[in-house]
């Protein structure tokens, strides 16, 4: 008897063994390799050792970028891994922290799991480098640049110059002769920027007009009605008859409806307008959690000068003001 159940058990154990052989084998063979479910970003840049990239992501539809992930330019290369929870396309920022690098929003890169991104590039005008992939989406955001090449390579030039006058004016070490000549610099150049971003405005209107609605055509359109819908109102209205229902219901396409008509002035005594405002360190506050106390917004630019100045006097005006801060 007993004989004869050890050898049932025997009988047992080899075909439990052969079972978890078997399940090993599927889970060895299925299961999804590591590099389908990473992506990754090889950069080629030259004159740029030792600058950091940093990839970054919209936070949902907000316009807060949030840190991703980050390398260090070694011997003209850069390489960036990671994966995302979901398969779903993902539109990120690559951002360039070395000396002369403008203050713009970083390179677009289209991103999946799986993808594999290349970037070449030259100089600290990150925003102009070469970025490729097999994805469509990067593909036509890089016709885009191109429609725009030149003026926006003068436009990205400029944008470092002025960065680099705005950090002298805001030196102590300079005279007030010196800061006053800097501060007539600095509004030249913004006037030139101001020409330069009217041009590539209007040579990515006149392609959109006859381009297919995409999601990046969505938003290079709701990246102009964002502050120039006065100026272009004839030409943006003529986008938004190109646009259907579905696709005015987007992220993209109620932030153009928003910015081609915006709702009422707020008066006194009506409710703000709520929204995430974050603060320097990255802290998320909303109007609503100061309702019944005074609230002191002030919404500015590291590269704007006036900005910047108005710090001091901002506080000096708070500590005059006959109220309780908290």
């Amino acid at each position: 008897m007993n004989s004869i159940m050890w050898s049932r058990c025997l009988v047992s154990g080899k075909s439990l063994s052969r079972y978890v052989c078997l399940f090993l084998f599927l889970a060895f063979f299925v299961e999804i390799p590591a590099e389908e479910r990473t992506f990754v970003i090889k950069g080629r840049v030259k004159n740029l050792d030792g600058a950091v990239v940093t990839l970054q992501r919209m936070n949902g539809w907000k316009t807060a970028a949030v840190g991703f992930a980050v390398d260090t330019v070694k011997n003209g290369k850069f390489l960036i891994k990671g994966n995302f929870p979901s398969e779903e396309l993902t539109l990120c920022y690559l951002d360039v922290n070395a000396e002369n690098t403008p203050s713009v929003v970083g390179l677009a890169v289209w991103l999946k799991n799986g993808i594999t991104v290349k970037v070449r590039g030259k100089g600290p005008l990150f925003p102009f480098w070469q970025v490729s992939s097999s994805l469509p989406e990067q593909r036509e955001e890089q016709r885009y640049r191109d429609i725009v090449k030149q003026p926006y390579k003068e436009y990205l030039e400029s944008i470092a110059q002025r960065d680099a006058y705005c950090k002298w004016i805001n030196s102590k070490d300079i005279t007030t002769f010196e800061k006053d000549s800097l501060q007539v610099l600095y509004a030249v150049v913004n006037s030139h920027l101001d020409s330069l971003y009217d041009v590539m405005c209007r040579k990515k209107i006149t392609y959109m007009l006859d381009a297919p609605v995409s999601e990046v055509w969505l938003r290079e359109v709701e990246n102009i009605s964002k502050f120039y819908a006065d100026v272009y109102r004839v030409q943006l209205e003529r986008l938004l008859a190109k646009m259907d229902s579905a696709q005015r219901k987007t992220v993209y396409g109620r932030r153009i409806m928003a910015n081609l008509f915006p709702p009422e002035t707020v008066e006194v005594g009506d409710y703000m307008a709520d929204t995430d405002l974050y603060d320097l360190e990255g802290n998320v506050h909303r109007i609503a959690d100061y309702l019944g106390r005074y609230i002191l917004l002030d919404i500015w630019q590291q590269y704007c000068v006036g900005c910047v100045e108005s710090m001091s006097y901002m506080q000096k005006k708070k500590s005059e003001m006959p109220i309780s801060w908290s």
